[in-house]
This record gives structure tokens, sequence and C-alpha cells, in this order.
């Protein structure tokens, strides 16, 4: 890679394992408020009680954890060259809007191209996880069992979470099918 400058707009790969992300709401869809028919085809407008915490109003998303791996263009903001007997060394600051502050960057992850870029980010991502499945150690269940009743424990719990979720699916499914079209009422104060 070239030696970069001031100014200089680069791509950085980027693994962010556990980073916050908002999502909209499953249930009000960031509507903050849901209808609920009662028997008698009347209809309440209520808070959405899903994305509200605790006592607090509605905020219209729910907050999750992902992996996040990815290209960021970023522009460089300061430039440090350090010489010494073994050769000159170079470290480079980036500050991108949204960011709290800047980022020293590694130069092994900066790219003159997004392509490039993203390709070693998914490297990085791939070292984390086998460096996860390194550090699962406790990886059985019962320390005393075999690792082959283990693996039976596990797959036997996979398929049940497998089923648990397909049964959920289905029930959403059918929760979707059920809901009613709101029809032109005011809601209760």
């Amino acid at each position: 890679m070239r030696t970069l400058q001031v100014g200089d707009e680069v791509w950085c790969a980027v693994h962010e394992p556990s980073r916050q992300v908002k999502l909209p709401c499953p249930v009000c869809f960031g509507k903050l408020q849901v209808t609920l028919v009662l028997g008698n085809d009347d209809e309440i407008v209520l808070p959405c009680n899903y994305c509200s915490k605790g006592y607090s109003d509605p905020v219209g998303f729910t907050v999750e954890y992902e992996d996040v791996t990815s290209a960021v263009q970023i522009r460089v903001t300061s430039v440090t060259t350090t010489q010494t007997l073994t050769g000159t060394s170079y470290e480079y600051r980036a500050y991108r809007q949204g960011w709290e502050s800047g980022w020293t960057l590694d130069p092994e992850n900066i790219f003159e191209t997004e392509a490039e870029a993203v390709a070693r980010a998914q490297q990085i991502a791939d070292a984390y996880e086998q460096e996860q499945d390194r550090r699962r150690g406790g990886l059985k269940k019962s320390a005393h069992a075999s690792f082959s009743w283990n693996a039976g424990y596990h797959t036997k719990r996979a398929k049940a979470a497998r089923e648990e979720a397909e049964r959920h699916e289905r029930l959403a499914t059918l929760c979707k099918a059920r809901a009613r079209e709101p029809k032109a009422t005011q809601p209760i104060q």
C-alpha cells in the first residue's frame, strides 16, 4: 500500500463482534402504538408495550446485538511518521462523523478498493470465529461425559431450537392472519 497523506480517502476493513444495532419494533413497526380489537369489534389504541422499557414510553425500536463485517470509507485526518534504525513506520488516524473519537488505523486493514477491504474484513471475522471456537474449551455440557455424548446432546438441543423457531413462525403467521384492518375510530385517552 502506498504511503497515505492527510485527506486521502481509503477503505478500512471492519469487524465488530456484538455491535449494538437498533431494529424497528416487530410489534408496532415504529408507530409506537397498537390497536386492540375487543370481542364486540370495538377498537382501543394502546401504547406498544413491546418496545417500551419499564414505565417508559414506547420508542419504536428494539436494541439487539449482531456481528458486523464491512468496509468503511474513511478520510485520513493525521499521519505520524516514526523513523528508527530499522526503518520508517506510519501511523494513520481517521475521524468519521458519528464516531465518538478518532480511529488509529491498522495499515494491514487499509485498502484502495472496497472489494479488498470487504475480503479482509471477512478474513478478520473468520479468524475471530476460529479464536472463539478455540476458547470454547467448556464446549461440553457435562465435563465428565464423552465428546460423543456431548455431540448428541448439542444435536438434540439444536433440533429442539429449530422446532421451537418453526412453532413461533407459525404462531406469528396466525397472529398476522387474524389481525384486522383498523377502523376509523378515535383512540381512548
